[in-house]
């Protein structure tokens, strides 16, 4: 599985701060599990704050 982070800040996934990315992390945890994290798409958004 890839997660995008363009995408997850769009859909309204806080990534600015250190526990925003926790919860983030805990929430596919406890859904995806983090084992089946494969990849990491690291990008921008153009979508306001």
């Amino acid at each position: 599985m890839c997660i995008d982070t363009c995408h997850l800040f769009a859909a309204g996934y806080d990534l600015s701060t250190e526990s925003g990315v926790s919860a983030l992390v805990d929430n596919i945890d406890s859904h995806l599990g983090l084992a089946n994290i494969k990849i990491i798409h690291l990008n921008d958004s153009k979508k306001e704050n």
